[in-house]
């Protein structure tokens, strides 16, 4: 009887470990993204990296607006021919701006609160970048 009380208590104290240790990796995991994230995002919600003509502009969908399907149009207008970022909650897109500078992409959403942001470089290396918040809820 001894023998089982005594496997009993080391076999809870490794799964105490492993559980300990898995709440250890995770919060580890979440501090990492959030300092990716803070490093990603300008603090005034839109960064131009020189004082060029390279510009920006993201048409839909409107900051801090609220959407019940899983999938959303991001379309807007930048440099011509430039190259174009976008980052969302658990994704990534690279498309190209066409001869006028538009550009279009059906993007995945997650619930709550996604952060997607656009990031367009110009030939000379030049960026523009702008994020908008939306909101998805299958409630409305």
């Amino acid at each position: 009887m001894r023998k089982e009380v005594v496997i009993v208590i080391l076999v809870g104290i490794l799964i105490g470990a492993i559980v300990a240790y898995g709440i250890y990796t995770a919060q580890s995991a979440l501090k990492q993204r959030e300092l990716k994230s803070q490093e990603i995002l300008p603090k005034d919600n839109q960064e131009k990296t020189s004082p060029s003509s390279h510009t920006l502009s993201i048409n839909e969908p409107q900051d801090e607006s609220i959407w019940d399907q899983e999938k959303i149009n991001v379309n807007g207008t930048t440099t011509p021919k430039s190259v174009v970022t976008i980052l969302t909650e658990e994704n990534e897109y690279l498309l190209s701006a066409d001869s006028e500078g538009y550009f279009n992409a059906e993007v995945g959403l997650t619930g709550g609160a996604n952060t997607i942001t656009v990031s367009s470089f110009d030939e000379q290396g030049n960026r523009a970048q702008q994020s908008v918040v939306v909101v998805y809820s299958t409630e409305l």
